[in-house]
């Protein structure tokens, strides 16, 4: 009888739950009501059909009673305090539920004392629910050790919120800009409030732009379903969920627009970043800005393209503050052809995925993983502005037809230098510099006295350089700029660092948290988080110093980057002996031929492949070992004190081309690496370069490890051919990094000519010839290491 009141009971409380969820009311308790519904259903079914096999049914009930009590009361018990003082649950229907599952618990427990076996059972059950009962509900695996220097909790006026299920009003409507296409905007209001208001409160405002859909339609399998705690409802914010429960519910309102050309929005995209789009952002701007519900202060920014786009929307005014978090300043030379190689492990699945995006389409490429199928099953396209007016969002979608292909574009020959025009608009054309000047951007940061923070990682791309390009800047004119360097993928999905377990990819570091702090001291002025605890000012700049021993630990600095305190450590390429030697050759014959290896790769899941971090696909580089034998290697004597690297290493390499007679150019990728004294290698860092762009400025005063300390144009107008038999030294910058080489472990530089799966050669092979033999000499060849002297 007692089961049965429970699963009645049950039903009809998380059935009443989903019912004030879809009226926009508060949820009885964070469970999933059709799942819960569904699992009460089942468990009964499951109770009552093996009560005639007594050793199924004891199993039945040992489980039934574990899950119904770890789930449904001590759960529930945890959260209480959540529940009675968040607007999203109601403060008393949970203790119903707790009341219910404690019916369904017992008359478990009693079907349990009624069996042969049942007291074995029990035991069963309670050795459960002690290790459930010292386990709290929502606690995670092995995490990064990256975890912030401030405290979470000083992100939220009244605490971090423990659920994420924060009702809250939205409105979509259509902005037309001055040309008469039409934007796709959200608008999200605490609950209580709304933007038709003319009354409404005015609040602090974060402005989000966006390629990628500000809004996803729910499949029928998940509109019903509570995803990723949030109430059944037809569409899905997955650009911006976590921005929106934390900004919102406490006084935020939070707008995002979907740009000119993509998701529901009109218009089309010739190329990205024209200026038609860059003029969207400020009308965009200006209609907010006078908006009874902001209070006129605005922050905006984003992750990758969307932190591109704030920082376009801030260079033009209205913008008090813009989270940069691994944006890009610089396409050419961060992402799309660093070095002036096309970085097709980027192009050529972002553009799969961008251009379905845009025909509303789901992509379709080789490199997609299980989990984009899975999201593919939970998403059916972008979300209109209007639920169910398909033929509006239909009308937006043909116009974007006529985009750009950016994969095709990249792999045509005039594509590899930076004057190259992507694309003609009006009788104007328009390159790489045009569309990504970060002199111009920088600059009107600087004249509008716009505060910014940036974030990069370690294995994103070329995000770090993008990053200090701003930053240093920045702090050189005075102005407020915040600069974190973590061990994190792009947008910091995921993370690595050497001292950690390979399958330990989870950060502890919240980059949506991380913003706040940074709008609520800009926008609201409160910066307390900013203080330390003997309330000095929290520093500009911090990085995290990692290494195969450790530190692993978060190193804070007073302004740009790199950190004084830093000096050359050089070594030298000694062939005979297949090492790197402190003390320079003097043989002027000295070298090493080498024939490339075309097949050599770092994998798939590398630092350029930017889809696959938005996949959670960690990157760590494991078989580095094993692709030595496609590169030449050179290895130092074990160290005899630690060595920590800060900064970007500079290569030098004296080089020959041997083969073919036709060859003008190469295609050169180092890599700098840890070596341990049992011989297991680790990534640190790498760079690429094309031969055949010289150098067009030095700059011998920088700080040591300076990102920028000599410069290529990348134009077509400065390409210098090389010639079979005549010595060049190629200078190469490698990424920057901080990390400490332990006592006892070997520094080795790797060198090879393709890196398969994530450059593409074959447009250099259209107009040049690259060299398939190399002679790299020993005399003039060095590696330059930025190490902390201090």
């Amino acid at each position: 009888m007692l089961l049965h009141i429970f699963a009645v009971g049950f039903v009809g409380f998380h059935a009443a739950s989903l019912n004030s969820m879809l009226d926009d009311g508060p949820a009885f308790s964070r469970m999933d009501p059709i799942l819960a519904m569904t699992a009460a259903v089942v468990g009964t079914t499951l109770v009552l059909i093996t009560q005639h096999t007594p050793r199924v049914h004891v199993i039945v009930c040992t489980l039934g009673t574990w899950i119904i009590t770890t789930k449904g009361v001590f759960a529930e018990l945890q959260m209480r305090d959540t529940y009675t003082s968040s607007d999203g649950f109601h403060s008393r229907n949970w203790a119903y539920g707790v009341g219910l599952c404690w019916v369904g618990a017992a008359a478990l427990v009693g079907r349990l004392f009624q069996c042969p076996h049942g007291r074995s059972g029990l035991r069963v059950a309670v050795v459960l629910l002690a290790w459930s009962y010292a386990t709290p509900p929502g606690s995670s695996g092995p995490r990064c050790n990256d975890a912030p220097w401030w405290n979470a909790s000083d992100t939220w006026e009244g605490g971090l919120p423990g659920l994420r299920h924060l009702p809250f009003h939205k409105t979509s409507r259509y902005l037309e800009m001055s040309d008469g296409v039409k934007l796709a905007m959200d608008i999200y209001l605490p609950r209580g409030s709304t933007s038709t208001d003319a009354n409404a409160t005015a609040r602090p405002t974060f402005l989000h732009f966006t390629r990628y859909r500000r809004a996803e339609r729910r499949s029928w399998l998940t509109r019903w379903l509570v995803l990723y705690d949030q109430p059944p409802q037809p569409t899905f914010t997955l650009r911006s969920l976590r921005f929106i429960e934390h900004f919102v519910p406490d006084g935020y309102a939070y707008v995002t627009v979907d740009t000119r050309g993509a998701g529901a929005s009109f218009g089309s995209k010739p190329s990205d970043m024209l200026p038609r789009e860059y003029l969207d952002l400020r009308e965009v701007s200006d209609w907010v800005v006078k908006q009874p519900w902001c209070n006129g202060k605005i922050g905006t920014g984003g992750i990758s393209y969307d932190g591109m786009m704030g920082a376009a929307a801030a260079a033009q005014g209205n913008i008090a503050a813009v989270a940069l978090l691994h944006s890009f300043s610089d396409v050419y030379e961060d992402v799309g052809l660093p070095g002036g190689i096309p970085a097709t492990g980027f192009i050529s699945l972002y553009a799969a995925f961008t251009s379905a995006s845009e025909r509303d389409v789901h992509a379709e490429h080789p490199d997609l993983n299980m989990a984009y199928t899975i999201m593919s099953t939970m998403f059916d396209g972008t979300a209109p502005v209007v639920d169910g007016d398909m033929a509006t969002l239909s009308a937006a979608v043909s116009e974007h037809t006529i985009n750009y292909d950016m994969s095709a574009k990249i792999k045509e020959p005039p594509m590899l230098f930076k004057d190259a025009v992507i694309a003609r608009v009006n009788e104007t054309d328009y390159t790489y510099t045009d569309l990504s000047d970060p002199q111009y951007i920088t600059q009107s940061l600087i004249s509008h006295k716009v505060a910014v923070s940036s974030w990069a990682g370690y294995l994103d791309s070329g995000s770090i350089r993008s990053a200090v390009r701003v930053h240093n800047k920045l702090i050189a004119a005075g102005r407020r700029s915040r600069l974190t360097i973590g061990p994190w993928v792009h947008g910091a999905r995921t993370c690595w660092s050497p001292g950690s377990k390979p399958d330990v990819n989870a950060p502890s570091f919240s980059l949506d948290l991380a913003v706040k702090r940074f709008f609520d001291c800009e926008l609201r002025g409160l910066c307390n988080a900013f203080r330390s605890s003997t309330d000095s000012a929290d520093p500009p700049l911090h990085f995290f110093l990692q290494g195969v021993e450790g530190p692993d630990e978060w190193v804070a600095g007073d302004d740009q980057w790199p950190p004084p305190g830093l000096a050359w450590h050089d070594l030298y390429m000694k062939s005979a002996e297949r090492s790197l030697e402190e003390v320079p050759v003097k043989n002027n014959d000295a070298h090493a031929d080498f024939r490339v290896n075309f097949r050599a790769t770092t994998g798939k899941a590398s630092r350029w492949n930017l889809v696959l971090s938005l996949l959670q696909v960690p990157v760590n580089y494991p078989t580095r070992k094993e692709d030595g034998s496609r590169m030449i290697s050179r290895v130092s004597a074990p160290l005899q004190t630690p060595l920590d690297i800060i900064g970007s290493v500079q290569i030098e390499l004296s080089l020959e081309l041997l083969a073919p007679a036709t060859a003008t150019d190469a295609a050169v990728f180092v890599y700098l690496e840890d070596v341990d004294p049992k011989g297991s290698v680790t990534y640190i860092t790498e760079g690429q370069v094309r031969a055949a762009h010289p150098l067009v400025k030095t700059h011998p005063h920088k700080r040591v490890g300076a990102f920028d300390s000599f410069e290529r144009s990348f134009l077509s107008k400065d390409l210098r051919p090389m010639s079979v038999g005549v010595k060049r030294l190629i200078p190469i910058l490698l990424e920057p990094i901080a990390y400490r080489v332990a006592t006892g472990h070997h520094v080795r530089l790797s060198i090879a000519g393709a890196d398969a799966d994530n450059f593409y050669l074959d447009t250099i092979n259209q107009t040049m010839t690259l060299a398939t033999i190399w002679r790299l000499y020993d005399q003039d060849t060095r590696v330059r290491l930025p190490v902390k002297t201090e």
